[in-house]
């Protein structure tokens, strides 16, 4: 097993044991985790009927999706049962949610989108795992559709990505977190995730097809971005 494929299979084991856990603590490990999920959805557009959640996790950004379109078909799509579980009884009674478990580089469900949303999930992947992703998210949105992403990006030079960790920890600091506990959050992001430089992502995007590609929101390591079909 080559080491992508290895530290995948971490991610997804480390999800499926620590659902609760970390729905508990990634409000505290986000800087205005809040705010960044109510930037990106503001910017799926109000006619959308059929919406995509990619990596959706137990639903936090689903849930402010849902504040907003709440009779529209929503799709969540993530790799952990049980993280979709999760969701499943965060949403229960509501009958316009779907649930697909399954890999976003075979992501083929069949259906036309208005809007494909993602959110603290693609940065898993590598820069061309990301660029083959985008071009399938292009190629399953309706004309006009909107791809809106809320990720982690790493900095435009090494110093800046030094200024974003010393930022980034001392938000983790504020919130109450031990030397070893934020060690660890910093440790696991280091070892484990693969964020891109925000502009390889904005070339990756337009390279897919995407027009009108920009970054609506941006605080060191997070940023919410994307492009329409």
């Amino acid at each position: 097993m080559d080491a992508n494929k290895h530290m995948k299979k971490a991610v997804k084991s480390y999800f499926n044991r620590a659902v609760k856990a970390y729905h508990a603590k990634v409000k505290k490990i986000l800087i205005r985790y809040p705010e960044m999920l109510w930037i990106a959805a503001e910017e799926i557009p109000r006619r959308a009927k059929n919406i995509l959640d990619l990596g959706a996790g137990g639903g936090n950004f689903t849930t402010e999706v849902i504040k907003r379109f709440p009779k529209a078909k929503i799709t969540l799509f993530d790799f952990s049962k049980e993280m979709l579980d999760y969701a499943r009884k965060r949403f229960r009674g509501k009958r316009n949610i779907h649930y697909v478990e399954g890999d976003l580089l075979k992501l083929d469900l069949g259906e036309k989108y208005d809007a494909a949303v993602s959110s603290m999930a693609i940065h898993h992947l590598s820069t061309k795992e990301k660029g083959k992703l985008f071009r399938r998210i292009y190629a399953i949105l309706n004309k006009g559709g909107i791809f809106v992403n809320a990720d982690y990006v790493r900095g435009e030079t090494k110093s800046r990505d030094r200024d974003y960790d010393r930022h980034w920890i001392g938000h983790l600091k504020a919130q109450g977190l031990s030397r070893k506990a934020w060690r660890s959050v910093v440790r696991r992001h280091h070892h484990h995730d693969l964020p891109d430089r925000l502009s390889v992502q904005l070339d990756l995007l337009k390279r897919a097809g995407f027009k009108h590609v920009d970054c609506i929101w941006k605080i060191g390591h997070q940023a919410v971005f994307g492009g329409r079909k």
